[in-house]
């Protein structure tokens, strides 16, 4: 029989270990027993996932600018379809000086109220005298006459200077009759107003000057709308076909040279020495101090007392050029042997002014003559 080991070894399992996550949350702590020292394991980390790539935005478009006729034909799109009250019908207007703005729905009403006296005259009309006499200085803008909402739409036509625009008529063809709506004044109103009736002052566009609604019909004469077309293009600053504005008088002016001994000082030497008393010198520098060129401007006194000026003087980079107060009958038998001579639309006045550059065609003596010339006009 075999015999037992008193001290008989049994096997001993080995503890297990105790495993806590450490407090920053990034390592294992493995804990093997309270005598022996902790062992710090790497917590394995996931990977973290990529952040997505930030969307670029599309830049915003810049809003799209309208134009002065879409602003006009939006204008009226608004004005009419926020009318939905119902139309009073109007009557003529006795003084139109006093008489409240009618909107533009009462208007047409007035319009659409002649339909049995219709004019002939409407938007083809207008349009094309306007293209044939004015020209490049007036811009014709012409549309449907309805929207595509059914809300009528007028011709809108401006007058063109230095690149400046300002509308001075829409004309409306309705389905019975024809409309204008005109920037005017009160003298043009009155005198429609008291000869054809229907006449009134206007709360559309909304602008600083006066617009006058003008219901058509066949009391108005082929003559008569040309008139108050042109009556209303110069008030809006519009020019003749062959006018010449100051900045383009003075462009001009620069192209051409002369060798005769003319000069700023040379005509107020001449204009004091003949008339004294009789004329007003008023001298100043040829540039001012942006650069921009200025005139000599003489005075006469007229008939009626008061000074009038006669000659606007300008020497610039070797030209001299006049302006003069001379209707158009003479500027145009002085053109005749002399080109460079034009209407002006400067200074901006009732009568008439005209710029002649003094080229070589000019002599002394010629030029003095035409300041005799032009002084006694003005007296």
């Amino acid at each position: 029989m075999g015999i037992l080991s008193k001290n008989k070894q049994v096997e001993q399992k080995p503890k297990r270990a105790k495993v806590v996550v450490s407090e920053d949350a990034k390592n294992y702590v493995c804990i093997a027993d309270d005598n022996e020292p902790t062992i710090v394991l790497s917590k394995k980390v996931e990977a973290q996932k990529p952040a997505p790539a930030p969307v670029k935005e599309e830049p915003k478009k810049a809003p799209v600018k309208e134009t002065i006729e879409e602003q006009d034909e939006r204008a009226q799109e608004e004005e009419l379809a926020a009318e939905d009250e119902p139309v009073e019908e109007l009557e003529t207007v006795e003084d139109v000086k006093v008489e409240a703005p009618v909107t533009l729905k009462q208007s047409m009403a007035v319009a659409r109220h002649n339909a049995g006296h219709k004019s002939q005259i409407g938007k083809k009309f207008c349009a094309e005298y306007l293209d044939e006499k004015y020209k490049q200085n007036a811009e014709t803008n012409r549309r449907e006459n309805f929207t595509s909402t059914g809300l009528p739409l007028a011709d809108t036509h401006y007058a063109v200077n230095d690149k400046k625009k300002k509308c001075f008529v829409y004309v409306y063809d309705l389905e019975e009759t024809s409309m204008l709506l005109i920037n005017s004044d009160d003298e043009l109103a009155e005198e429609l107003n008291k000869k054809h009736g229907n006449v009134h002052k206007s709360a559309f566009p909304k602008s600083k000057d006066q617009w006058y609604s003008v219901a058509l019909d066949d009391t108005y004469s082929e003559e008569e709308v040309q008139d108050v077309l042109d009556r209303c293009y110069k008030r809006a600053g519009g020019r003749d076909a062959d006018e010449l504005s100051l900045k383009e008088s003075l462009a001009l002016a620069k192209t051409v040279k002369s060798k005769h001994t003319t000069s700023k000082k040379s005509i107020c030497e001449y204009l004091s020495k003949k008339y004294g008393d009789e004329v007003e010198i008023n001298t100043r520098e040829n540039y001012t101090s942006t650069g921009l060129p200025l005139a000599d401007t003489h005075y006469v006194k007229a008939s009626n007392g008061k000074s009038v000026c006669f000659v606007y003087v300008y020497e610039t980079e070797g030209s001299m050029m006049l302006l003069i107060k001379a209707n158009h009958e003479f500027a145009k038998s002085l053109k005749e042997v002399h080109e460079n001579v034009h209407k002006s639309a400067f200074p901006k006045a009732k009568e008439p002014w005209n710029m002649v550059l003094l080229d070589d065609s000019f002599s002394d003596d010629e030029v003095h003559k035409l300041l005799d010339d032009v002084l006694e006009l003005n007296k």
